[in-house]
């Protein structure tokens, strides 16, 4: 507190030997989380080609990976070495190796539930697997990463015989999903032998948003709300009050077969053709109706709920480049959200599967066609990186949805990190990736993500009040395990 305090009256240079960018205000808003992304590989991975290839991928093509958080003159700033070496290192990396099979100590976790199969969804705990992913000495906070010298990427290796968990962890104001994507991929790459010329690399000064204009006067972020005082502490208060009433924070795993998702589609779309509707639905929106509609089938308050549902960016015409996108492997932020027209609480579980879905494909839709509208709140966002919106009014609550399904985490491939060649027709498989937060300012309570899915499966991560998934089990709307 007393070196944020500081920064606000004295001038500070940079230290000596660093390249500096400024976070964005699409960085900042999630800075004090540090965000852990967990793949879980069927297979013993060899720790030290692991972090060979990271570090050398992050000198030579991804130098703002390699980056210092810090606070600076009041602002959010990557502080990026000019040079790394082992008292500058390019990413903090620690390893453990337990030559033996996973199940081998019963006091270990199960992994049962996450490598199992179903034709029905189901929900299971989490199993509590982070000393696996996170050493010691990783971050926990974002006043943790701005502890002097300390790298924004930290990767923990633990190997044993059939199982290898890497976890990768940064505020989250260094990666979005896509950007995870972008900088994991290209590890991938670099593990296989690929030349590293032949690998896209986004520069240590890459500033995609730094040209976007100002929104006009009286904008605000759409679907967000820019409180006043009072309103902000009623907010506040209702916010608290659902702490109070519901403490313990839990985080519950969501399995659903792409049989039953698939299925539930098919019928959206023959109800909307019998219908004479040309309108459709994807499977995302059926996924995040079919969610809604059961998980709040107990609620009987008419509570509005506001959806927001984030969106990348980068594939929006909304850029100085040719071809109006961004047009570079970026991996900070780049997300704003879709907001979809309330619902409430009490009517999600008896409202059709169709109607809650074509609601949230409607709000897509409309959002993909204002472009004008999307630019206006980037540059809104760019503009005003000190103000923090706030996703709906007071008394009202709120839901952020996301899709990691367009990364693609699944179809990783590690056979580059075997400890030998991969045997005949064997490589080692991404059974699941997951993820888990630690940090504050950050409410992620009645929020989720689609995470991981293969060709048989989507597994989705959702966090409610303890109190609250006792309510949900008890409607019988989920089968558990």
């Amino acid at each position: 507190m007393l070196s944020w305090i500081l920064s606000w009256f004295l001038s500070t240079p940079p230290p000596k030997g660093m390249r500096v960018v400024r976070c964005t205000g699409l960085d900042l808003p999630a800075l004090q989380l540090v965000l852990t992304n967990a793949f879980l590989v069927d297979s013993r991975l060899d720790s030290k080609k692991l972090e060979d290839s990271i570090s050398l991928l992050v000198e030579r093509k991804f130098p703002r990976a390699g980056a210092r958080l810090a606070l600076r003159n009041g602002k959010y700033e990557f502080q990026i070495p000019e040079h790394f070496d082992a008292s500058t290192p390019a990413v903090a990396f620690t390893s453990e190796n337990y030559p033996e099979p996973y199940d081998s100590a019963s006091s270990r976790p199960s992994l049962a539930n996450l490598q199992a199969r179903s034709s029905e969804p189901f929900i299971c705990d989490r199993p509590e697997i982070a000393r696996f992913l996170r050493a010691p000495t990783c971050p926990t906070t974002g006043d943790d990463c701005l502890e002097p010298n300390t790298p924004v990427v930290h990767v923990h290796v633990t190997a044993f015989d059939d199982l290898t968990f890497v976890g990768v962890s940064a505020s989250h104001a260094v990666f979005d999903a896509l950007g995870t994507k972008t900088f994991v991929d290209a590890w991938m790459r670099v593990l296989s032998g690929e030349p590293l010329e032949d690998i896209p690399g986004m520069q240590w000064d890459a500033e995609p948003f730094a040209d976007f204009a100002a929104a006009p006067v009286g904008w605000v972020q759409r679907g967000w709300f820019h409180l006043g005082f009072f309103a902000q502490l009623l907010f506040i208060v209702h916010f608290v009050w659902g702490l109070v009433r519901d403490p313990k924070e839990c985080v519950k795993h969501v399995y659903v077969p792409k049989t039953f998702l698939e299925a539930e589609k098919k019928k959206i779309m023959q109800e909307l053709k019998e219908a004479g509707s040309e309108e459709w639905v994807g499977s995302s929106d059926v996924l995040v109706a079919w969610w809604l509609q059961n998980v709040y089938r107990h609620r009987t308050d008419p509570t509005p709920l506001h959806l927001h549902i984030p969106v990348n960016l980068r594939d929006y015409p909304i850029f100085p480049t040719p071809s109006g996108n961004m047009e570079l492997p970026y991996i900070n932020n780049a997300v704003l959200s879709i907001h979809v027209e309330p619902f409430a609480v009490n009517t999600l579980g008896s409202t059709p599967l169709r109607e809650i879905a074509l609601r949230i494909r409607r709000a897509i839709i409309a959002y993909n066609n204002d472009v004008d509208g999307v630019r206006n709140d980037v540059g809104w966002r760019i503009a005003n990186p000190g103000i923090v919106p706030f996703p709906c009014p007071p008394g009202a609550t709120f839901s952020m949805q996301s899709s990691w399904r367009a990364a693609q985490f699944g179809k990783l491939d590690f056979s580059g990190t075997m400890p030998v060649g991969p045997v005949e027709g064997r490589k080692p498989k991404v059974f699941l990736v997951t993820s888990f937060a630690t940090g504050k300012n950050m409410p992620l309570r009645e929020s989720g993500a689609v995470e991981f899915e293969n060709e048989d499966c989507i597994w989705m991560n959702e966090v409610r009040g303890e109190k609250d998934w006792e309510a949900i089990r008890r409607a019988g709307s989920f089968n558990w395990r």
